[in-house]
């Protein structure tokens, strides 16, 4: 099984993580593990300030802060594991990833907010649920 496991570097995504090491059995012998981080892009003004290099640092200097946590749980559980980093709207973006590079599972922690305080802050969990193309476990 090819899993797509979405990751921001808070606790909410670290529920996924958590998920997969105590339910690890139920995903097969040998599933394959990708971490997905969507960096959100940087103003025009900070692009031009940094220029390529520097936004290219910036986003992936985020994804290092936002995978630590997570790579550290898997890494003492003993789970290969890979990370990929993106850079756009985390919905669509986690989303389009998955279909493109053919994952069977997007799992993906939920903030808990409830259905009113989604619709209103636009969770990113809402928009993978309501454009996946994949199957989508949603944990807490």
């Amino acid at each position: 099984m090819k899993i797509l496991l979405a990751i921001d570097g808070s606790e909410c995504s670290l529920s996924g993580v958590h998920y997969l090491i105590k339910h690890r059995g139920m995903f097969g012998a040998d599933p394959t593990l990708t971490l997905v981080y969507v960096d959100t892009p940087l103003v025009e003004r900070a692009q031009t300030v940094l220029g390529t290099l520097g936004v290219q640092q910036a986003h992936e200097a985020n994804a290092r802060m936002a995978f630590l946590q997570a790579t550290q749980l898997l890494e003492n559980a003993e789970i290969p594991h890979e990370t990929v980093m993106k850079v756009g709207e985390a919905g669509p973006r986690i989303a389009r990833y998955a279909t493109d590079e053919g994952y069977d599972l997007v799992v993906i922690g939920s903030h808990g907010h409830g259905a009113l305080a989604g619709l209103v802050l636009g969770s990113v969990v809402t928009k993978v649920l309501a454009v996946s193309t994949v199957a989508v476990l949603v944990t807490r």
